[in-house]
């Protein structure tokens, strides 16, 4: 390497931690969000199993079954968490913020290998760079940074990233011979797959960027022999995914009807960087500020789009437009048909393609500053709204949860034998949920009994009463009263 290409390299490096660095700052307000949720779901069965004395890999083949199949994620993550590093929420956003950094920066190089191929006049390491950082600060990654549960979507996405990086850097003229990182794509693809189900969507994905790009470059015959390792690999997974899982019911079950039109209506949405919080307070609140604040942060995304495509669109043939608008729909494919759920972090891997389309640009430093700025300055309205949002908004559940806590576990010195709930604000309740009344009081959780409206408890029982507006109390004869009210 001669002195030109060692600066280049140290160049390209600086300005890469540059933009880890402004990622981490931008995202370090959420360090601080408590434990909520699903949360405490993942951090029970982390401390059950380690009290049943159960292996770490016993997470790839659970015994009790659930909708979800995420051994690395949801399994092995979490009981390092709690058997390891304490299970600390700080500690665990930093590593959450960690690897999301990490899926920004491979989603960077992915973009600046795709753009190295299909532009070869544009500058690759700059287009990444700029990637990286449009990719990071974008308002889908807000809840994989402000839930620690979520850790599984930046997994998915690092892994998939990278995997699909390796692969179109190994496409190569006929005749051509693949290098060596091309044999760690089916192990990156099943550590996606291990991380977050919809990652078995990347194999169609590397697909489409081989489409893009053919004739002029194709697989070696290395890589024709790694596809087609990668999908006995995913049938594999498809096939024992079947035997460990249970039948999807509710909200993420898959129908074809309104919510198709309602679920694509919020994910270019999110595209544009509407935050979910927007969403709900217009929709559920019928909240005008809120209606003001997805107005702001679209119309800012919208600009940065506007001014790195305006002249850069040309590098995008028509081609290309239809190759990104296919993986835009396929990498969020699963989730249009969701019969309720539509979060934000969803589009993830379909965001992608924002990046690409951001290091083909060839549109002026001058327009590229002004982007970024319009950029940020959206996601950062985004990220400020939806923290100083009150309950209902997710934060303010989470915060609510962090301060009833306490309450609960000066009241119960010693664990109940059972612990009966009456939940006027199920929605407030389930921000702790029988599995957190469960870890925090160290109890089982079938001792936990939530009653059903008009249901009474026993004489002389324990009764958590979460009130409709104010903290939670633990007063039986005032949870008696209110159940006699309620009965005819």
């Amino acid at each position: 390497m001669d002195a030109e290409q060692r600066f280049t390299t140290g160049k390209t490096m600086t300005w890469a931690l540059l933009v880890c660095a402004a990622l981490i700052l931008f995202w370090s307000p959420l360090l601080f969000t408590p434990f909520w949720q699903d949360d405490y779901m993942l951090l029970y069965f982390a401390r059950e199993a380690q009290t049943a004395g159960e292996p770490w890999y016993s997470s790839f083949n659970p015994q009790e079954l659930s909708i979800f199949w995420r051994p690395l994620s949801e399994g092995v993550y979490w009981r390092l968490l709690e058997n390891h590093l304490g299970a600390d929420p700080v500690t665990a956003h930093r590593i959450s913020l960690g690897v999301l950094v990490a899926s920004a920066m491979a989603v960077g190089w992915l973009a600046a290998t795709v753009v190295r191929l299909v532009t070869p006049e544009a500058n690759a390491a700059a287009g990444g760079l700029l990637a990286a950082f449009l990719y990071g600060i974008h308002g889908a990654n807000f809840i994989p940074a402000a839930w620690a549960t979520a850790i599984h979507t930046p997994l998915a996405v690092l892994f998939s990233a990278l995997a699909l990086g390796l692969w179109v850097a190994n496409l190569r003229p006929p005749g051509g011979a693949s290098g060596p990182g091309l044999l760690l794509v089916p192990l990156l693809f099943l550590l996606a797959l291990f991380s977050k189900e919809s990652a078995l969507l990347t194999a169609g994905l590397g697909l489409l960027v081989t489409l893009w790009v053919w004739p002029r470059y194709r697989p070696t015959t290395g890589g024709w022999l790694i596809m087609l390792f990668s999908a006995l690999l995913a049938i594999a997974w498809l096939l024992i995914r079947h035997q460990v899982t249970a039948p999807v019911t509710g909200e993420y079950e898959m129908t074809a009807g309104t919510n198709l039109l309602r679920n694509g209506a919020s994910m270019l949405l999110f595209l544009l960087n509407v935050p979910r919080e927007a969403l709900r307070f217009v929709l559920q609140e019928h909240s005008l500020a809120a209606a003001l604040w997805g107005a702001a942060c679209l119309s800012l995304q919208t600009l940065a789009f506007w001014l790195l495509l305006r002249k850069g669109a040309h590098r995008l043939n028509r081609k290309g437009v239809a190759i990104l608008t296919l993986f835009f729909l396929i990498a969020c494919a699963p989730y249009f048909a969701l019969s309720w759920n539509s979060y934000a972090y969803y589009i993830t891997l379909g965001l992608i393609v924002w990046p690409i389309v951001a290091a083909a640009s060839d549109a002026s430093r001058k327009a590229k500053v002004a982007a970024v700025g319009a950029a940020l300055l959206s996601s950062s309205l985004a990220l400020a709204g939806s923290m100083v949002l009150d309950y209902p908004s997710l934060l303010g559940r989470a915060q609510w949860t962090q301060i009833q806590l306490p309450i609960i576990e000066e009241a119960f010195p010693t664990p109940p034998q059972r612990l009966y709930v009456q939940a006027e604000n199920h929605h407030k309740y389930l921000g702790i949920g029988p599995y957190g009344l469960a870890y925090v009081l160290g109890m089982k959780r079938p001792q936990i009994i939530e009653l059903a409206e008009g249901e009474r408890p026993p004489q002389d029982s324990a009764v958590l009463v979460v009130s409709e507006h104010g903290d939670v109390r633990v007063d039986q004869h005032e949870a008696m009263r209110m159940l006699d009210a309620k009965t005819p």
